[in-house]
């Protein structure tokens, strides 16, 4: 059986999942980085199962990875599945995902989510140790399901079409502003998965196409890009301490 595990991520809590979820699997399979099609008008597959990997962000299903389900076609009919990490609330965000799915003629068999540190709100050192330990085992759980082909259909809400519709339109409110201590080594236009940071004068400036991941505020090696809203500027930085700033770069999209 063919497996295709397709992932986005900021921090790397979502591909530490699917990694681990990967080889927890009777059928294991590649890992894709959603971001490296988002310059293809069409994505197809011919694999058997499917899995989407992605952080949830404000409630909901990141533009970049609604928009690359959006252009997905699958050949053979597949066992579709999906993971979603969050560290605040998870909301209508599997409700939105099913939606997004169904509009592309694919249906969802299963929708979990983990808890994990990261973006949405701080943790103390010790939270982010009791999240990361519990996460290893839900990861185990949900494998468990997926190699029993665990078949768990979302009720469907008419409240949830709005939310679709609103991850395809996400633009991102984040504002940055960056520090003298930036030395200019180009790591945050390096982690950028949709390449939005452009060096000018060796110092980063941010476009229009910002995903709201943070991986240039997280994988900074000098602290040195802070995001300005209130609820996150004035967190430490995270990213997943199995997951190391060459694994956040091989998921940005290649120049051909």
């Amino acid at each position: 059986m063919k497996t295709e595990i397709y992932y986005f991520t900021g921090t790397g809590n979502s591909l530490h999942v699917a990694r681990e979820l990967n080889k927890a699997l009777l059928h294991s399979g590649e890992l894709l980085p959603v971001a490296r099609y988002q310059n293809d008008e069409t994505v197809c597959s011919d694999a058997e199962m499917v899995g989407f990997v992605f952080p949830i962000y404000m409630g909901s299903v990141p533009w970049i990875v609604a928009e690359f389900i959006k252009k997905l076609r699958i050949d053979n009919p597949s066992y579709i599945f999906s993971v979603a990490t969050y560290n605040s609330h998870e909301m209508q965000c599997m409700q939105i995902l099913n939606e997004i799915l169904r509009a592309s003629s694919m249906n969802l068999a299963l929708a979990e989510t983990i808890v994990m540190p990261g973006n949405a709100k701080a943790n103390s050192p010790m939270e982010t140790e009791n999240k990361l330990i519990a996460s290893a085992q839900r990861i185990i759980d949900i494998s468990q399901k997926i190699n029993g082909r665990a078949c768990e259909p979302l009720a469907i809400s008419p409240k949830t079409t709005k939310g679709a519709a609103k991850a395809f339109k996400h633009t991102s409110i984040a504002k940055f502003k960056l520090l003298p201590s930036c030395n200019g080594c180009g790591i945050c236009a390096k982690v950028c998965p949709v390449k939005n940071i452009e060096l000018i004068d060796k110092k980063p400036v941010w476009g229009k196409n910002c995903t709201s991941c943070l991986a240039c505020f997280h994988w900074c090696p000098s602290n040195s890009t802070k995001w300005t809203l209130p609820l996150v500027g004035s967190r430490s930085q995270y990213h997943h301490p199995e997951i190391n700033v060459q694994d956040i770069i091989k998921q940005q999209v290649i120049d051909i």
